[in-house]
């Protein structure tokens, strides 16, 4: 394990706690509006996908389905909250102090940041970029047998390579429903995450 590595633990561990109900109290708003455009996208992609005379893979639905909720986003107005577009048709929603990284899940899991800075940085929770001491979270979404959108939140706290265990405090699965508010459902799925490193030594090799 390198010293950067380390220390990226270290700073993302180290971030202030916030309850995780209240945390999903407070982005009800953005949230809802989320996962409405991924709807919206999920109808796009079917429409498209029904008329094309190729076959079709995941990464095109995926990507349908993103293209298709940037256009739906584009369409209203947040209020309290905004939103911004990020490189192919990426979507990130902020409400201080959280950030909301939309990302597909993998094989149920959130998805490893890869080799790009700006991704390494948003799951180590260090954001220059946005506003001051951002809190960054993952909504990493999934379709059902059904073509139905689930939705998983999460807070990351560092990077982690391909292949590896994802780091995160933690990540719930979200029950959204018209008649009453959002709220985590407890599920064999969702990831209970233990430390995988001693912070105590990760420190002492940091100072090293």
């Amino acid at each position: 394990m390198t010293c950067e590595y380390a220390y990226n633990i270290i700073v993302a561990m180290d971030t202030f706690e916030h309850d995780q109900n209240e945390i999903l109290a407070q982005l009800e708003e953005p949230i809802r509006s989320l996962q409405d455009a991924l709807e919206h996208g999920v109808i796009l992609s079917d429409g498209v996908i029904a008329e094309c005379p190729y076959d079709y893979d995941s990464m095109l639905d995926a990507h349908l389905i993103r293209f298709g909720a940037c256009g739906h986003l584009r369409s209203i107005e947040p209020q309290g909250w905004m939103f911004r577009f990020l490189h192919h048709s990426g979507i990130e929603a902020h409400k201080e102090p959280y950030a909301i990284r939309v990302t597909k899940s993998y094989k149920n899991v959130v998805p490893h940041p890869g080799k790009n800075l700006a991704r390494i940085e948003y799951w180590s929770q260090q954001q220059p970029g946005l506003f001051p001491n951002a809190i960054s979270l993952l909504l990493d979404w999934d379709l059902d047998l059904d073509r139905e959108v689930v939705l998983h939140l999460s807070k990351p706290a560092a990077a982690w390579r391909m292949g590896e265990k994802p780091v995160l405090e933690w990540r719930h699965r979200i029950a959204v429903a018209v008649d009453h508010d959002l709220e985590f459902i407890p599920a064999d799925e969702d990831v209970e995450v233990e430390s995988m490193f001693d912070l105590d030594d990760l420190r002492e090799e940091q100072e090293e």
